[in-house]
């Protein structure tokens, strides 16, 4: 089994989990299955001589797993992921990976590692080491994490969230969270060195409760759709979209709110007039930017272009390659399947809350310019993205 490439295995608490999908080497009652699962601490001890090259993965001391941690104390606390990079072509896919393409996969997320974090409730960094064939210790190459100035703040903004989602069915209210988000990478050179950047979301989150429409309530306990109604937008306060502070005032500092929160705050005392003739100017040239997440964010490409200048967030019901939402065919209507009226209800009545309650707090804490800027044009929105109820929602 050590030359299996297509043989991935899971280490979380006191089970190895193997996933066979070719159906080659377990059984279950006769019958060929597509995985497997050991308890640690009933079976390690016989396991440990047959299988050592498939324990060996998991004890090099990686995320503080070990040979002896997994033989004595039988547990590791914390999941690990194996994913064998296939090196031939197999009947699950002919796709290969070599040197070069696995740099080209590190470069990619390390791109992407900005808005890894924007949605996410309780990943809080991501690290990315790499061992050579020659070093025993794995070297740190990137991290993205929460920024220590807003992490208590966000942390409080999103358990509140977790907290609905815990007591769904017994809330009467809808949640609904604001806050301003930093997030830090670290990229580590080869000469020991280290690049820094911050990069700033203002986010709102939005969980439905009870009041809903009663399409929405039969989707939520619909088996078919088993999804949260839970939405998100997020304004990129680095991205394309915003110009940074406006130059007609003084420069912007970053201050704590009450909540410990990042706040950009404008030193002058009095805010000058904007017209939208100055949004049109300073938005002319910077095409829609938003991308669409389902938690992580989606392949940005032309079925994902939401023509909208803000991130969109939800538990959408997406292609099975994770690579664009569910959309009716030609000729398909919402009715024909569930998970597509799903996503018709998040987008139609839940999104458009969320990014009201974006916009309206975000004049509290950002600067003119940056409010403009993520009111959408309706022009460059997409037809799948121009419902109804967006348009309630353009003028302040």
């Amino acid at each position: 089994m050590s030359h299996c490439t297509d043989l991935l295995s899971v280490l979380s608490g006191d089970r190895l989990l193997f996933i066979d999908p070719h159906e080659r080497y377990f059984h279950y009652h006769g019958d060929r299955t597509s995985g497997y699962a050991w308890h640690l601490k009933r079976d390690i001890r016989q396991l440990w001589d047959r299988l050592r090259d498939q324990f060996a993965p998991f004890c090099g001391g990686i995320c503080g797993a070990t040979e002896d941690l997994l033989t004595t104390a039988g547990h590791y606390p914390g999941t690990l992921f194996r994913f064998p990079l296939r090196c031939s072509p197999s009947e699950l896919s002919q796709t290969t990976y070599s040197r070069d393409r696995l740099e080209a996969l590190l470069d990619q997320f390390e791109s992407d590692a900005r808005l890894l974090l924007t949605f996410l409730h309780s990943v809080e960094s991501i690290e990315l080491l790499v061992r050579d064939d020659v070093a025993e210790q794995c070297s740190l190459r990137f991290r993205v994490c929460l920024s220590a100035e807003c992490h208590d703040a966000v942390r409080r903004s999103r358990s509140s969230i977790v907290e609905a989602i815990k007591h769904h069915g017994n809330a009467a209210e809808s949640v609904s969270t604001s806050y301003l988000l930093a997030v830090d990478t670290e990229k580590y050179t080869g000469s020991s060195g280290v690049e820094r950047r911050t990069y700033r979301y203002w986010v709102n989150e939005f969980y439905a409760g009870g009041k809903v429409s009663t399409l929405l309530t039969e989707l939520c306990n619909d088996p078919a759709v088993c999804r949260i109604p839970l939405v998100g937008t997020a304004i990129d306060l680095d991205g394309c979209n915003t110009d940074g502070p406006n130059p007609d005032t003084e420069p912007s500092t970053l201050l704590q709110d009450d909540d410990n929160c990042l706040v950009e705050h404008q030193k002058n005392k009095a805010a000058p007039s904007y017209s939208l003739e100055c949004y049109d100017k300073a938005t002319a040239t910077a095409p829609p930017c938003g991308q669409v997440f389902c938690f992580l964010p989606l392949a940005m490409h032309e079925q994902t272009a939401t023509g909208l200048p803000v991130h969109v967030n939800g538990h959408f019901a997406v292609s099975q390659n994770r690579q664009h939402l569910k959309w009716p065919s030609v000729n398909q209507s919402l009715a024909s399947d569930p998970c597509l009226a799903w996503n018709h209800s998040l987008i139609t009545e839940l999104i458009p809350q969320s990014y009201t309650d974006l916009l309206m707090t975000a004049t509290c804490h950002l600067s003119a310019r940056q409010v403009y800027a993520a009111i959408p044009n309706v022009v460059d929105v997409d037809e799948k993205w121009q419902v109804r109820h967006l348009a309630t929602y353009y003028h302040f």
